[in-house]
């Protein structure tokens, strides 16, 4: 299942925000507040509900520009004890200076409460989005089909169901998708009995729609030029199949676990030690060489963009979604570490940046045969490893033993599999060698990233000129093969040395191994035990029902956050906060098929799939 979102067809019409797509409205400003606490807060009692509950669950068909969900944040203002978590689902998400613009210029009643959109993604995409607006509140932003991606949503251990859902505000007939039979199944199947929903609409179709699944529907007063609108309670329970397999499945951690040994203080083993440290626990990294970031994460310059294929695949989604998600690190952590330089690739990716529906504020075509990517550009990893190593709650140990010992994650690049069973895969481990230059070694001066197989990235005082991609381990300096590298890489990137007898030997090089899967995704989370899989899985080639299978069991305190190949400044940010998700038995920020595609044992469930014992 892939998810895909449309490009907002959103206008301000006078008074009122128009959907040219529906010819409908999101809201008119006249009234648009009390139109939403009156359907949607007082259709669902929330005010009692939550002054009752320690956690209590909203779900929301249409985001839309998010004023239901902060008139929402007005009215749990009174409740701090209540943690909110806001499930919205929407397939045409609008841009963070729009909704910035909105609340500032139409909205001004709620713009105190309107600090959420720094955290919104400034150009969204197709996917999860886990924001942690308080201590107290938490939105689950679901972009994409609202059918396929609540099928998609893996929730909580202790979920029991939504407590209340904002049904879509548009007119049935103009939006059909928000009101069909497999939609509204999927909502009864995410709700527990007594869950209470709320809409504006009242067309017969459906209240029939809704009773067929399971509620029990009546009429309400309505607001305005609106005679009545609709509120019910679910009274016949919907079952609901989980949306991964038994042996993708996540383990209930009953006790939380105060402190975890990181191997490891590369990209991998600095974000999740930070991400973990951030959430209440006392990390030790121990890092068995004698620096921090030792390996392919101790180069001076790297960069972050999204890697996109010309079909959207699970691949090009996994770096779309990191990429996402480290513009959000970048901002908390990035100050002084690097810069949004922009980034041209001399490729040009229309069909890409079509299949991904990617907005010109985040990629565009240029001269006709190059792209552009505006937020992305270049950090300095090691620097950056350093900087989310320093907190509290981290002790960093250099030239450290690593035994297992305690709870550990495993983020030791090549070396990972060292300390994990067999896993059924091989990490390749790929050489990459870097050269860095001062700026007037060029004919040509560049501000921001360039990149044609190679890249160029212009740092405040040098370039680095990256990097090669060798099926070898080695970490010295091999010249020959630089030096051929180099030569092609200045074609390709049309760019001359200043003087034509330059040497690059007397420049600075550095060889580093990334460690890689076949497939090109990390591996993260709790590692599978292989005996039990040999017990209960190995069968998978007969193509029985899942429902069959038992649930998977894992290594006891042991799990991996390694393969992230030459992309590890991206992926190691979404990588860590799914490893605190799975964890704290939180709701997972990715949809079900991205997460079985990074999961630790899906090379063991290929093999028993297809009888081979390797990939």
């Amino acid at each position: 299942m892939i998810l895909k979102i449309k490009r907002p067809l959103a206008s301000w019409d006078g008074n009122s925000l128009r959907q040219s797509e529906y010819n409908d409205i999101y809201f008119s400003t006249y009234g648009a507040i009390a139109e939403s606490e009156h359907v949607y807060i007082n259709g669902n009692d929330l005010a009692s509900r939550l002054k009752e509950s320690k956690e209590f669950w909203i779900g929301e068909i249409g985001f839309g520009a998010g004023i239901n969900f902060t008139t929402t944040l007005r009215s749990h203002e009174q409740f701090p004890n209540t943690h909110l978590h806001y499930l919205s689902v929407e397939n045409a998400p609008l841009e963070r200076s729009f909704l910035i613009h909105t609340y500032a210029k139409h909205l001004s009643d709620l713009l105190q409460y309107s600090e959420w959109t720094k955290l919104y993604p400034e150009f969204p995409t197709a996917g999860f989005y886990n924001l942690k607006i308080s201590y107290n509140i938490t939105l689950h932003l679901l972009l994409g089909d609202a059918e396929q991606a609540l099928k998609q949503w893996i929730a909580p251990h202790d979920f029991e169901g939504m407590d209340a859902w904002y049904l879509d505000g548009f007119t049935p007939s103009k939006n059909e998708s928000a009101w069909s039979q497999k939609l509204l199944k999927t909502v009864a199947e995410l709700s527990k009995i007594r869950t209470s929903i709320a809409t504006y609409s009242v067309a017969s179709g459906v209240r029939e729609s809704l009773q067929q699944s399971g509620f029990e529907v009546e009429k309400a007063p309505g607001i305005g030029m609106k005679k009545h609108c609709l509120k019910g309670v679910l009274t016949h329970l919907q079952s609901r199949a989980s949306p991964i397999d038994p042996w993708y499945s996540i383990p209930k951690n009953k006790e939380k676990t105060q402190s975890i040994t990181v191997f490891g203080s590369g990209l991998a083993g600095a974000s999740v030690a930070r991400e973990l440290a951030e959430n209440g626990f006392n990390i030790r990294v121990l890092e068995p060489e004698s620096e921090i970031a030792f390996g392919a994460s101790g180069n001076s310059a790297g960069i972050f963009m999204p890697h996109l294929s010309n079909e959207t695949n699970d691949t090009s989604r996994f770096s779309l979604h990191s990429f996402q998600v480290f513009q959000r690190w970048f901002d908390r952590y990035g100050s002084g570490l690097g810069e949004r330089s922009g980034l041209t690739e001399w490729k040009e990716e229309s069909q890409a940046i079509e299949e991904h529906s990617l907005v010109k504020g985040l990629a565009k075509i240029v001269d006709k045969s190059k792209t552009h990517y505006a937020t992305s550009g270049w950090i300095n990893p090691k620097e950056w490893c350093k900087s989310l190593l320093k907190h509290p709650r981290i002790i960093v140990e250099t030239n450290a033993k690593l035994s297992l010992d305690s709870f550990v994650i495993i983020a030791l690049g090549s070396r990972s599999l060292e300390f994990a069973p067999d896993l059924n895969v091989t990490l390749k481990a790929m050489k990459g060698q870097i050269l860095r230059l001062p700026r007037d070694a060029l004919t040509t001066s560049t501000d921001q990233v360039i990149m044609n197989d190679a890249y160029l990235i212009p740092t405040s005082n040098e370039y680095t000129l990256g990097a090669t991609f060798e099926q070898k381990s080695d970490l010295s300096t091999d010249w020959e093969s630089l030096s051929q590298f180099t030569d092609e890489a200045l074609e390709k990137l049309n760019l001359t040395w200043s003087n034509p007898d330059t040497s690059i030997q007397k420049f600075n090089a550095r060889a580093s191994v990334r460690a890689m899967a076949p497939d090109k995704l990390p591996l993260v989370g709790m590692i599978p035990n292989p005996d039990y899989y040999q017990q209960h899985y190995s069968d998978l080639y007969k193509g029985r029902r899942a429902s069959v299978y038992p649930q998977a069991e894992y290594v006891p305190n042991l799990m991996i956050l390694s393969g992230l190949g030459s992309r590890g400044i991206t992926y190691a940010c979404s990588s860590a906060e799914l490893i605190r998700e799975i964890l704290m038995n939180q709701a997972i920020g990715m949809d079900a098929d991205l997460f079985t595609r990074v999961h630790p044992g899906r090379y063991i469930v290929r093999g028993f799939r297809s009888r081979k014992l390797k990939s």
